[in-house]
């Protein structure tokens, strides 16, 4: 049985993010992603965070490619941004581009090599 104890650790969180994640609707593996960025930076006092696409796999239990797609797409939402190789949650949720018809989808911002 698990017994999850704030004492062991927890992730701070501000409720009106809490509620604007709830409120917006993104496929699950984009919510799993965000939520380890989220994890991986405010879970250790952190704004921002050099996270491998290793980590996202092994942390979310996802396939690279998937990790891949979902990370493109939550740049293109604005709802993580990166800066070099440092992933960080953008809290602004009045940025976030939430719409699914503005999504460039064949955009490679990773650049050459494709991450």
């Amino acid at each position: 049985m698990a017994s999850p104890q704030k004492e062991n650790g927890f992730t701070a969180v501000a409720n009106e993010i809490v509620e604007a994640l709830v409120k917006v609707r993104i496929p699950a593996s984009e919510k799993d992603i965000l939520l380890f960025v989220i994890r991986k930076t405010y879970g250790f006092h952190k704004k921002e965070d050099k996270i491998s696409l290793t980590q996202f796999e092994l942390g979310t239990g996802l396939s690279r490619v998937t990790v891949v797609k979902a990370l493109k797409n939550l740049l293109t939402r604005c709802m993580v941004l990166k800066k070099g190789s440092l992933f960080y949650f953008n809290k602004d949720h009045e940025t976030w581009v939430v719409n699914a018809g503005l999504l460039v989808k064949s955009e490679n911002i990773f650049g050459k090599g494709g991450y």
